[in-house]
């Protein structure tokens, strides 16, 4: 009888060493395909923000031009600097906080610019739209990333 007794107190012990490695395996195969999942979404969400400051900056240039007849700096369209970065919400923040660093080139005859957001940390791994460009005449480059 006191056979039976250990076999059934054994069967109430709970997870073994066994259960526990076979759990932590399957959470390992789930963790590698989420992981660069995650990692790719982050890149594109980044890269969105990063396309909606570059078409606001595009906007207030053509209403800084309609009324002034010229394309102003960064500052002149109400930024703290000509040279700025933002995080993934598009806000201006210091570089090191930020995914994409805004510069804008004027043109003077004709009038014109280019903006450009160049990808900073993490996001310099998203190497197919680590630049992303707005001109003037509207141009979006490079065409796959817009």
């Amino acid at each position: 009888m006191s056979q039976r007794r250990t076999g059934m107190k054994r069967a109430s012990l709970g997870f073994g060493l066994l259960d526990m490695l076979v759990a932590m395996v399957i959470m390992a195969i789930l963790a590698s395909i989420a992981l660069p999942a995650y990692t790719q979404f982050t890149l594109g969400a980044n890269r969105i923000a990063a396309t909606n400051v570059l078409t606001q900056i595009a906007q207030l240039q053509e209403r800084y031009y309609s009324e002034n007849r010229t394309y102003g700096s960064l500052i002149d369209l109400g930024y703290e600097s000509n040279a700025m970065s933002f995080d993934a919400n598009g806000i201006a923040v210091d570089a090191a906080d930020g995914v994409y660093t805004v510069t804008q080139s004027l043109g003077s005859s004709p009038p014109s610019f280019q903006v450009t957001a160049s990808a900073i940390g993490t996001q310099s791994r998203d190497t197919d739209c680590s630049t992303l460009r707005v001109t003037s005449t509207g141009a979006q480059s490079p065409g796959d990333c817009w």
